[in-house]
């Protein structure tokens, strides 16, 4: 009795101890609201402890990958300084496959390349770079 219930995982996750057992915060928001499990669950706004029933929603794994930010060297998800001197190389990955977007003459336009696609694979699931 009056122990603390929950800590934060090493990847981000809000943990919940419950009679001896482990239970991601997420999951248990999601059973206690709607009644049951889904495989897959996506935080919309990437925060992983921000665990409000508005901010989660069911998905893929591919659609929950998609959610996810991981920039490369020139600061913006799925471009890459190319071979080609002074221009910046677009790609992206989906259903296994990588898919070449072309070669721009700025990281910003290779970006937006990169949205574009990224929505029309994954809709409102699609992390988008930020670009001015």
């Amino acid at each position: 009795m009056g122990q603390i219930a929950s800590n934060k995982s090493c990847n981000g996750y809000i943990r919940i101890s419950y009679q001896n057992q482990m239970y991601l915060a997420h999951r248990l928001a999601w059973f206690i609201y709607y009644g049951y499990l889904p495989k897959e669950l996506d935080h919309i706004n990437r925060n992983k402890s921000d665990n409000r029933i508005q901010n989660l929603r069911e998905c893929t794994p591919s659609e929950n990958g998609a959610n996810q930010k991981s920039y490369g060297i020139v600061g913006y998800k799925g471009v890459k300084r190319s071979k080609t001197k002074g221009k910046y190389q677009a790609q992206i990955g989906h259903n296994n496959k990588q898919y070449y977007l072309g070669l721009f003459d700025t990281p910003e336009l290779a970006a937006l390349a990169y949205n574009k696609k990224a929505l029309e694979f994954w809709g409102e699931f699609a992390c988008l770079n930020e670009v001015e």
